[in-house]
């Protein structure tokens, strides 16, 4: 008796190496543990073997690819602020309290609107939530929200929900500006 006669029907001798791994791969099967663990291996161990190889063709596409680069860069970061715009006008806000010593409360925005509702307290009119913050993200950006601080930063105002109120992006911007 051969020792292939001896094994599961579903295992392989070669189970527990990468050839293993790659008949799997090559069939559409499920991977079995020890083959998982073979490649975990051998590729740990090329990536050490091959580490400043790769730190170097990495290097060498980023001199190569600069503008390619810059472009996958910002659209990554546009993504991201899109995604997480509220900390980060959050974390601005915490900035400026912080770079004019006022003192810091931590609110979201939909904090602002449970509390105060979504009517600008200047002009008492609603603001349209689905509207974009700035005039560069599209039309009726006038309407859309803006986080006012009654007491502005500037004067001594603090960063905290007792101190900020819903606006219209137009009326905050026209406040600031008288």
């Amino acid at each position: 008796m051969k020792n292939n006669d001896k094994l599961p029907p579903t295992q392989d001798p070669r189970c527990g190496t990468t050839a293993g791994y790659h008949r799997h791969k090559n069939r559409n099967e499920n991977y079995c543990e020890p083959c998982k663990s073979a490649e975990a291996n051998y590729r740990s161990g090329w990536y050490i073997k091959n580490q400043n190889r790769l730190r170097e063709y990495s290097n060498k596409w980023r001199l190569e690819n600069i503008e390619k680069n810059q472009e996958i860069a910002k659209k990554y970061y546009e993504k991201l602020v899109e995604e997480n715009s509220d900390k980060f006008r959050q974390a601005a806000r915490k900035r400026r309290a912080i770079k004019l010593s006022n003192k810091i409360g931590t609110y979201t925005e939909n904090e602002v609107l449970e509390t105060y509702g979504s009517i600008c307290h200047i002009c008492g009119i609603a603001i349209d939530l689905k509207a974009p913050r700035t005039a560069t993200k599209g039309k009726n950006w006038q309407l859309g929200l803006h986080i006012d601080h009654v007491i502005p930063l500037s004067k001594g105002g603090a960063d905290n929900l007792d101190n900020v109120r819903p606006a219209h992006a137009h009326c905050n911007l026209k406040k600031w500006a008288n």
